[in-house]
Order: C-alpha cells, then sequence, then structure tokens
C-alpha cells in the first residue's frame, strides 16, 4: 500500500512537473513569437519609409545643396534619390529636397497631402490624411498593418493647409522614429539647433518655422480647428504662454500655423505639441 502511495505521489509529481515545463515551453514560444512579430513589423515600416524615401525625394544638385557623401554620384534636379542612391549611400546632413513626387505617392494612396523633413532628425514622412483619425494610427500609406502607423492629418482640416490650425499626429515611438523627437523640444538648446522643418505639398516646398512647443493633454484648446483669426489668435496666446522654448517668432496676421502632436510620457495620456508657421 505504502509504496503503491508512493508511486502515485511521485507520478503526480512528474506530472505537475511536466505540466509546467509545459507552461513555461509554451510561455517562451509565446514571448518569442511577439518579440519575432515586433521586429518584423519594425524592420517592414523601415523597409517602407526608406523605399519611400528613395523613390519620392527629389533633391536638389550638389551646387546647390551639401555635397554628396562618399563620392556619390552627381544627378539633375529631376533625379529621385532612388536613381542618385543605387548603392544605398545617404546625402550629408542638412541636404534639402527640392521636392516631392506627389504623383508615385498617389499611385500608392490618394490620402497623401504632404511631406515633411526635419534635418538632423529622423523626421522625413508622406502625411496622409482619411475620413477619420483613426485609419492611419497603425497603417502604413499602403495600407498594410504597422505598429508605427503613418503620420496623418487630423480629418478636420483642409488638405491643402489652407485652414487656421492644421493639426498633424504621429506616434512616439521607442526607436526614436516617426514624431519621437517632438519631446526634444522641451529644450532650448534643442530648439536652437532645429527651429524650422520643411513642409511639401504638390507644387509647393514651405518652410515651417517653430515658435511654440509644449506638454499637454488632448482636449488642449491647440487641437481645435479655429474658424476665424480670433480663434486662432486664442490658441496661439495659450501656445505661446506655454511653451517650453523661445522662438522670439510671432505669428503674423494672414500666418497659417501647423501643429504636430505626440504622446508625451510625462503623465497618463499626455502629449506633445509643437507648433510652426507656414513661411514661403
Amino acid at each position: 500500500m505504502r509504496q503503491s502511495k508512493r508511486k502515485r505521489l511521485a507520478t503526480n509529481r512528474e506530472r505537475i512537473i511536466s505540466i509546467v515545463q509545459i507552461i513555461l515551453i509554451l510561455f517562451m514560444l509565446v514571448l518569442i513569437w511577439k518579440i519575432a512579430s515586433h521586429l518584423i513589423d519594425e524592420w517592414r515600416s523601415h523597409s517602407f519609409s526608406r523605399n519611400l524615401q528613395k523613390n519620392v525625394i527629389i533633391m536638389e544638385e550638389p551646387e546647390s545643396g551639401a555635397a554628396l557623401k562618399d563620392g556619390a554620384a552627381k544627378g539633375n534636379p529631376g533625379d529621385t534619390v532612388a536613381s542618385k542612391k543605387e548603392d544605398s549611400k545617404e546625402y550629408v546632413t542638412g541636404n534639402i529636397p527640392a521636392s516631392i513626387d506627389f504623383e508615385l505617392l498617389r499611385e500608392i494612396s490618394e490620402d497623401a497631402v504632404a511631406w515633411l523633413y526635419c534635418p538632423d532628425t529622423k523626421i522625413n514622412y508622406v502625411i496622409a490624411q482619411a475620413e477619420d483619425n483613426e485609419y492611419y494610427l497603425h497603417r502604413l500609406l499602403d495600407g498594410s498593418s504597422a505598429n508605427c502607423g503613418t503620420l496623418f492629418m487630423d480629418y478636420r482640416c483642409n488638405s491643402d493647409f489652407t485652414g487656421y490650425n492644421t493639426v498633424i499626429y504621429g506616434h512616439h515611438m521607442k526607436d526614436e522614429s516617426m514624431f519621437a523627437s517632438l519631446v526634444e523640444y522641451q529644450e532650448q538648446e534643442y530648439y536652437e539647433e532645429h527651429p524650422m522643418m520643411y513642409l511639401y505639398v504638390p507644387g509647393h516646398r514651405y518652410t515651417l518655422e517653430l515658435i511654440a512647443g509644449y506638454i499637454t493633454e488632448t482636449d488642449d484648446l491647440i487641437y481645435s480647428i479655429p474658424a476665424t483669426k480670433k480663434e486662432r489668435d486664442a490658441v496661439l496666446e495659450n501656445a505661446y504662454r506655454l511653451s517650453n522654448f523661445e522662438a522670439g517668432i510671432i505669428a503674423e496676421e494672414e500666418d497659417r500655423i501647423v501643429t504636430l502632436s505626440t504622446c508625451s510620457y510625462a503623465y497618463d495620456d499626455g502629449r506633445y505639441v509643437v507648433i510652426g508657421r507656414i513661411a514661403e
């Protein structure tokens, strides 16, 4: 009887150990699958962005911009980055794109409305606009699923930036891609190193002169779409008051502003916004 009981106890222990081992193995497999999925998603997203940059960015001639790195071949202003960068060599920092091939972008999606570039940062992306503010949260421009999503314009805004305040959203990714670098504008020194961005729409390249940036919440006045100059001025007055940096630039009478928004991890559901005025 005692031997039989010992055998049963030993068998039960073995079963419990086996079950625990199976659970641990399954847990490890799920963990590996999640990590692999995340890495694949990240790689696919970055690959998509790089391919867009190579094919739609039209650079200035080296004589009118910065020289090319590592002896990359010179080309005509109409050449795309793809033709100039067959060996994947990059341009030196600060060489500003002359224009964007929106015809090619819109072959991928008619939702492509603009392109945003900030020298010395990872911000070099297409901006899309859908019928709501959910579609591009976790989709690339071609509609495929991706955690990083796409920079997108608030569906309430005029796609040609003719409104008083155009709001653009982007994720704060841990690998510092998308709009992650916006939170760096909490420091005056960072602003002084990156005081402007470049905004491209079909037929035009604008300078986006940055005038304010601050941590806020989703119900902040900055997310409103002003219908009048008076309403725009109220938005700006609030932005100047809360800004983390001093730009010394005041929006003029007819200036249109652009608000760039991303998540801030300073507190739950926080946001960081950077506001710029559009200049020719």
